[in-house]
């Protein structure tokens, strides 16, 4: 969890790294001063970094970051004020495709949809395709994306402090020729303050699935000896991480000849606690047995979005459920019910805190669909190249980090 700060050093007019024509006192009680500065939102700390070698020490401190972090997500979570909630929607990228030679991300208010700022991906792509795993506490997960090889090699990337991490390859991810699909998820272990990707590897030979786990904080990835019986879908909407866990929608199955995959019909959630690094099987709502249902993150609650189409696969609406008791199968509820007066093609990206469901329309726009009024707003960007994550907020997270 790193030092306690009463252990910091908090002599700021010795260890001043530039002269100031102001004085610096020479002493502050670093609990008094740590407390203050959980106050100020990331930008503002990061620039009081240079101030002298103990705020940098102390802001750098692990210990700092999750409190920080904590202090961040319950103002958050508490406040009823959504315009003093600072989480935002970021659309990015799902497939960077070249603008010139740059990427960019935009952070966006989620009451009027407007975009506060742009950021420039920090990686050259020329030669393939990146796509968005999901985001937590404003870490971005990313991996290169070509054929068979979702989930090959991970980045991560806090955009608001500048840090950009290639996370090492694995032995068993090397065999690149066998493995047919790769899932991939992040999340963070909140026990032992540490950011953890999750991989599961399913191979084209009659071999079992493996799973492994890459931790931020030990920089290495390990196996974990769990029975994987079911084959995970990644959504068009980023991989939901709700209650400590991630969740993904879900098929049993079993080896068939010649090491072949059969797919029974029974759809169901898998989610997988980044604590204890386990698997568990959610069920459905009633009736609700759908392939093309997504798993989404509403107000911190695990959703569901289920669509209803017409004959041709044009969508005419949706039902959208909200299980209220986490893990209890009987507190799903249909909170809303979606009729569109013309039908359109759309796929889903997530639902925002002031009730506003994201999509893609005609696969050309990015547009915001108000599930009170039905009323849409185009986002202005290009929709078939963003993927949507409905509660990115600003963090110190891998400021810690030697990268």
């Amino acid at each position: 969890m790193g030092q306690s700060f009463s252990n910091l050093n908090w002599n700021c007019g010795i260890d001043c790294a530039k002269p100031r024509s102001l004085p610096l006192p020479n002493y502050i009680p670093v609990e008094i001063l740590a407390q203050i500065l959980l106050f100020l939102p990331v930008k503002s700390l990061i620039q009081l970094t240079p101030i002298c070698k103990s705020w940098y020490n102390l802001i750098k401190d692990p210990h700092f970051i999750s409190a920080h972090l904590i202090h961040s997500l319950n103002i958050a979570k508490n406040n009823t004020n959504t315009s003093d909630d600072h989480r935002y929607l970021l659309a990015t990228p799902c497939k960077f495709k070249p603008f010139g030679d740059k990427y960019f991300c935009f952070v966006i208010h989620p009451d009027n949809m407007k975009v506060l700022e742009k950021w420039e991906l920090p990686i050259c792509t020329r030669n393939m395709n990146v796509e968005v795993v999901n985001s937590c506490n404003g870490l971005l997960c990313l991996t290169e994306c070509y054929p068979n090889a979702f989930g090959h090699v991970v980045y991560l990337w806090n955009m608001s402090i500048r840090k950009f991490k290639t996370v090492e390859n694995s032995e068993l991810n090397l065999y690149n020729s066998i493995v047919f699909k790769r899932v991939t998820g992040f999340g963070y272990d909140y026990m032992a303050n540490d950011y953890k990707v999750v991989r599961i590897l399913y191979f084209k030979e009659d071999v079992a699935p493996e799973i492994e786990v890459y931790s931020v904080k030990m920089g290495s990835w390990r196996r974990i000896g769990v029975d994987v019986d079911f084959i995970a879908h990644c959504s068009s909407a980023s991989v939901p991480f709700v209650n400590g866990a991630l969740h993904w929608m879900a098929q049993p199955y079993r080896l068939g000849k010649l090491g072949k995959y059969m797919f029974p019909v029974n759809e169901f959630i898998m989610a997988f606690d980044i604590a204890d690094e386990g698997f568990r099987k959610m069920a459905l709502p009633l009736n609700c047995s759908r392939l093309d249902a997504s798993v989404m993150d509403f107000k911190e609650l695990l959703s569901l979005y289920v669509p209803f189409r017409s004959a041709d696969h044009i969508f005419e609406g949706c039902y959208i459920w909200v299980m209220s008791e986490y893990g209890v199968t009987k507190s799903w509820s249909k909170l809303f019910t979606i009729n569109v007066s013309a039908p359109m093609r759309v796929r889903p990206l997530g639902l925002t805190k002031n009730e506003k469901l994201m999509l893609v329309k005609d696969e050309e726009q990015l547009v915001s669909l108000d599930l009170q009024n039905l009323q849409a707003q185009d986002l202005g960007l290009d929709a078939c190249l963003y993927a949507v994550d409905c509660s990115y907020m600003e963090s110190l997270a891998l400021l810690d980090q030697g990268i």
